[in-house]
């Protein structure tokens, strides 16, 4: 490319990287008034989070260059190449996270396009839910509200005795304007709708669980649990007093001088398993403690789930649960057109507008400086590819910790399919006033094999309609992750199997014939490329050039952001801290200048 003019030589601060946290930072760091340089040396905004083409896709596959990246057409795609546009950071973001309440603040959420997700499902046979397992009972025996009174009653009787409910605020309704009204009106926080976890829905008929086949929709609401036909008495008392007690282990401890029994137990069993836990304390069939499982979507199996992960990642889903006034079966919402690569871009832009620089394309080497410099002790001298001959300096490097830091390996599929699987995108609640854009399918482990997958661990589907962006009309995206290497095959079979039982066009052994384009990748195969390709040469340069006590000054390394399912919730406060060490404040993190308000920021 042609060598245009910087605006300096000089920088506060030089990113290397467009992902989710060096996005953030290039961001705040602008609005903070610090001159910053973003760089990344792939041609597409977001790094390991981007968002690409069917083309770009087959493109990035081929160039990762491992026997576990592989891309396939498998018909002629009938709509546009710029029709698709495919995630490698296909996040959900729960209500009550961190991310959204940052984006609140600083007036932020109107700059995106959010949707909502609909249900979890699980694939669980007619054998597996009979199954009763081996539990025993103990541990919290009738020490927490029984469920089970009057749980089998009328609709209505059930939806006013919502045990895990007691004491929750009868003033906690949405207001006029719904929760994701609000986000696009930009509302602050304490104008959003409050959680109503467990508040009895308004809908005339009960909130029966749906089936397709095989396919079980996930029970987390009283409705739900009252209403299952996979559920006994026992169960449903016992389901019961387990969501009360994720309920009551969130709780402070009591001021009275009483103990918070679910806290305390929660303490005393952090490490245990999950199943462990449950067959000891409230006692459920192996199909029920999956379907609990599945809402965690932790690559563990429940077996061996720690009991303080799963409850963690129970509390935020069911304490989300709710709070989205136009359809309040739905616990957590995604970006349009692109997932998580959409945070890349409003943020690198938003660093530009505020003006900082951003160059694509672009890589980046430390270089030694001269020695009459006045600056060796202070800045670290580099040189871009684009700019060979225009040498600069950082006040600090901003990048992410190289791939040897990396430690978790996932394995990962996206299934373009030439079917919407309608079914799944149905309203569940006749209350809800939008239908979802996406939801989750877990395949539960499964090593007998009673759903034909026999897989160890989970195997989670991610389906998004065309409503996303990210796909034409008439078709859908599945996004598939397993933990397990060996189980990388199943995940074609999983996406076959949902497409046989939902979809009435294709018969049973068919699935594969709605399949239009696959791509499988490791998450370690992203290593190889981009920013993450130079990453040990750089360090390595690092090292010649600069002194350890400039580099430990001067060199700030951010963690790559979790190849999970669920938005990395640490993502905010890691960037808030590096902003700290930075500016020597937290104060004022990403908030616009005043010149920028009513000028395309949110009003108050």
């Amino acid at each position: 490319m042609d060598e245009f003019t910087l605006p300096s030589t000089e920088w506060d601060a030089v990113i290397v990287g467009t992902g989710v946290k060096l996005s953030l930072l290039a961001c705040a760091l602008s609005r903070a008034k610090l001159s910053v340089l973003q760089l990344d040396p792939s041609p597409h905004y977001g790094s390991n989070e981007t968002a690409l083409s069917l083309s770009e896709l087959e493109e990035h596959i081929a160039s990762l260059s491992s026997p576990t990246a592989q891309f396939k057409l498998h018909s002629t795609p009938v709509h546009r190449d710029r029709d698709y546009t495919f995630t490698l950071a296909p996040h959900l973001i729960y209500w009550n996270s961190p991310l959204l309440e940052f984006l609140r603040d600083v007036k932020m959420t109107t700059s995106f396009t959010w949707l909502p997700l609909g249900s979890w499902w699980v694939w669980l046979s007619d054998e597996a839910v009979k199954e009763r397992g081996t539990a025993k009972s103990g541990g919290l025996e009738g020490a927490m509200a029984n469920l089970a009174a009057g749980a089998v009653k009328a609709g209505g009787t059930v939806r006013k005795k919502a045990a895990w409910n007691k004491n929750r605020s009868k003033n906690s309704a949405p207001p006029v304007t719904g929760a994701l009204e609000a986000l696009a009106a930009g509302k602050p926080a304490d104008e959003q709708p409050a959680s109503t976890w467990g508040e009895p829905s308004t809908s005339t008929s009960a909130a029966t669980l749906r089936r397709h086949g095989d396919l079980r929709e996930v029970p987390c609401t009283v409705e739900d649990i009252a209403w299952s036909q996979d559920l006994e008495g026992q169960d449903r008392a016992n389901l019961g007093r387990f969501l009360r007690f994720i309920q009551q282990s969130a709780s402070p401890e009591p001021t009275s001088g009483e103990s918070n029994s679910s806290a305390s137990l929660l303490a005393q069993n952090a490490d245990t398993p999950l199943t462990t836990f449950i067959n000891a304390n409230f006692p459920l069939p192996p199909a029920t403690i999956a379907s609990i499982h599945s809402l965690t979507l932790l690559p563990t199996p429940p077996s061996s789930t720690p009991l303080h992960l799963a409850v963690s990642r129970l509390k935020t889903h069911l304490f989300s649960l709710g709070s989205i006034a136009e359809i309040r079966s739905a616990a957590a919402l995604t970006l349009s057109y692109g997932g998580s690569a959409e945070l890349c871009q409003v943020w690198s832009r938003g660093a530009a507008v505020a003006g900082g620089i951003n160059i694509l394309s672009c890589d980046v080497t430390p270089e030694p400086l001269p020695a009459s410099s006045s600056d060796a002790d202070d800045r670290i001298p580099l040189k871009l590819s684009t700019h060979p001959s225009t040498p600069i300096t950082a006040k600090h490097l901003i990048m992410e910790l190289e791939p040897s830091s990396w430690s978790e390996e996932s394995y990962h599929a996206i299934y373009l399919l030439s079917t919407q699987l309608p079914p799944l995108f149905q309203k569940k609640l006749s209350t809800d006033a939008v239908s979802p854009a996406a939801v989750v399918v877990t395949m539960p482990p499964d090593q007998d094999a009673k759903t034909g997958l026999g897989n160890s661990t989970p195997i989670y589907l991610q389906i998004r309609s065309s409503a996303t962006g990210e796909c034409a009309r008439g078709e859908c995206v599945i996004y598939a992750v397993t933990a397990e290497e060996k189980e990388r095959a199943l995940l074609k079979r999983a996406v076959e199997m949902v497409v046989e039982a939902v979809d009435p066009t294709t018969q049973t052994g068919k699935g594969s014939e709605k399949i239009v384009m696959s791509c499988e990748y490791a998450s370690g195969d992203l290593k190889r490329v981009g920013v993450m390709k130079g990453a040990e040469r750089r360090q390595g340069e690092l090292e010649k050039v600069v002194s350890e006590e400039v580099r430990e000054k001067r060199v700030v390394k951010v963690r790559p952001l979790k190849r999970d399912i669920v938005f990395d919730e640490g993502t905010v406060e890691e960037c808030r801290a590096v902003y700290e060490r930075i500016v020597g404040t937290r104060e004022g993190f990403c908030e616009p200048p005043p010149e920028f308000v009513g000028h395309g920021e949110e009003d108050e």
